[in-house]
This record gives C-alpha cells, structure tokens and sequence, in this order.
C-alpha cells in the first residue's frame, strides 16, 4: 500500500517539475516594443514603408534614353539598366520624448546590384556589368500619446512621417531642393530633405500627406548641386505599390542649368499621373526622386553614387 503510495508521490513532483519547465513568463510590454510593432503593422505607417523599397527596386533590366555627353574614363554605351535589390535589413529605434510623444526612426540598410547591358563603344555586341552596392535608407515617424489604458495597444497613435531618404557614401553631387506641385498643395522639400507631412490636416498644421485623386497630375522640380560637367540621371519613381508588380519610372529633363567656380547647379523636372490598380480603391505610395551620377551608368568601372528622396502621397479613387 505505502509503495503505490509513494510511487504516485514521486509522479506528482515529476509532472509539477515539468510544468514548471515547461511555462513561460508573460512577455512585458513597453510603450517602446508596440511602437514597433505598429509601424510594422499598422497600414497607415507600414503601406508606405513596404511602397518605399518596392519603389528603389526595378526588378530588371529596363529601357532608358541616354546622351553622351563629356569624356569619361571607361565610358560604355547602355541599352538597359535598372537597381536589383537583394537584401533589406530593418532597424527600428524608438525614443521616448516627455510623456507624450515618441519618435521611432526605421533604418533600413540595402545592399543589391545596378545591372547595365551596354556595348563598349567600338563594339556592337551587349554586355553585362554589374556594380554592388549598400545604402541606408531613413525614415522617421512621430507618435502622440492619445490614452492611458490598460491595453497599452490603444495608448500610442501615428500622426506624423517624414520623407524616406537614401544615399551612398560616395558622391560629388547633392539634392538640395524638391519641389512638388499637386492640384491643391505646394510643398517646398530643402535643408536636410527630411520633410514631416501629417496624417491629418488640421489648420495649424500646414503640410500633411498629399491626398489624391486617380488622374491628378503632380508636377516635382528638383534642384540638385554638382562638381560634374555631366548631368546627373534623374528620374521620378510613382504609383509603386508594395502588392503588385507595376514600376512606373519616368526621365525627368533638365530645365535650367548654371555653372559658377566648378559647382553646377541644375533644376530637373517631370509631370506624371497618378494611378490606381484596377478594382483598388486606395493607395499608399512614395514619389521617390532617385539621382544618379552620369559615371554609374556610362562608365563601367565608376562606382554606384546615388541618391534617393520619397515624398508620401496617398492615391483614391
């Protein structure tokens, strides 16, 4: 009797250890891990993230109109080129600023290939080069403290986002101003071109995220300062959405050009429309001003210098 006793005794103590083994703590919250979970899943904040890198990627090779203009070192003659990204790596840091607002800066570091089919200029037959490059990409979205639940999902709201920016280390030119004409907004982008549009547009706020209709016409100047004679290839990226496999990527030309001890500055520009996938209502996308040197693309041995500015916009139908 005692011995089936103590049998069932030393059972219970083995499955009481178990358990105990076997449980996991409660995982707790801070205000700082769901700010980062909401950016990466609210739609509001997370659509134009996911549009940003859709946006820099072509995929493949693509069409593109080239000039030859001054002497280069390796120059090469491109038919195709595009940006093949291969890899993202996300950071997201969040501060906490008083006991209301909170930042969280999202840092992506990009590393893929510039892909270039080009003839050599005594030479009729394609080829293929290949550049490898890393960047980082930055954007910063601010958030307002709107409760003091127990359910600390409810307690933070986004209100704010700046424009998403990258570039390499690199360069000898420089974006130094956008300019975006929309049927109701005139935005001026300069300074550091990490702009804030709010997602509301209250009276005292003047700059929000641009709402637009399928068709609206958007009109982007760009400014950019440079030490080379040769122009930079500028380009509007739009209408990328992160779901679908549409790449709208547009020349823009230059409108004024000036030239004042060594340093150039030319003014790019480009109207496009905005669209919409058939049968969806709504869109989050980025306007990405993307900038490369004239050597990236008509220079085989030149290294990747490129620089990127996306101003969020939203598109309904």
């Amino acid at each position: 009797m005692y011995k089936y006793i103590w049998i069932i005794f030393v059972g219970v103590l083995i499955l009481t250890g178990c358990t105990k083994e076997n449980s996991t703590a409660p995982v707790t919250l801070t205000d700082q891990s769901v700010i980062k979970q909401q950016v990466v899943e609210i739609d509001s904040v997370a659509d134009f993230s996911l549009s940003d890198e859709a946006t820099i990627d072509d995929d493949s090779v693509r069409q593109w109109d080239t000039d030859g203009l001054s002497k280069i070192l390796s120059p090469i003659n491109p038919i195709l080129w595009g940006r093949k990204i291969d890899n993202i790596q996300r950071t997201i840091n969040v501060s906490i600023e008083g006991d209301s607002l909170a930042t969280a800066v999202i840092i992506k570091n990009v590393t893929g290939r510039l892909i270039i089919l080009a003839t050599y200029p005594d030479s009729n037959m394609p080829m293929t080069f290949q550049k490898q490059f890393t960047q980082e990409m930055r954007r910063e979205v601010r958030f307002r403290r709107i409760a003091r639940n127990e359910d600390i999902y409810k307690n933070w709201k986004p209100v704010a986002m700046t424009t998403v920016i990258g570039k390499t280390n690199v360069r000898d030119f420089n974006v130094a101003e956008v300019i975006v004409y929309t049927p109701r907004d005139t935005i001026v982008i300069s300074d550091s071109l990490m702009y804030w549009f709010h997602f509301r547009e209250p009276r005292e706020l003047p700059i929000h995220i641009p709402i637009l209709n399928v068709g609206d016409s958007v009109r982007i100047r760009v400014r950019v300062l440079s030490e080379n004679p040769n122009n930079e290839y500028v380009m509007i990226r739009h209408c990328v959405d992160h779901r679908f496999t549409n790449r709208y990527r547009l020349r823009m030309g230059v409108v004024d050009s000036t030239q004042h001890n060594g340093l150039y500055e030319r003014e790019y520009e480009k109207v496009f429309k905005v669209r919409l996938p058939m049968g969806i209502l709504m869109s989050r996308y980025n306007a990405m001003v993307d900038v490369f040197s004239y050597e990236s693309i008509n220079d085989d041995t030149a290294p990747y210098m490129n620089e990127f500015i996306g101003i969020p916009y939203i598109v309904v139908r």
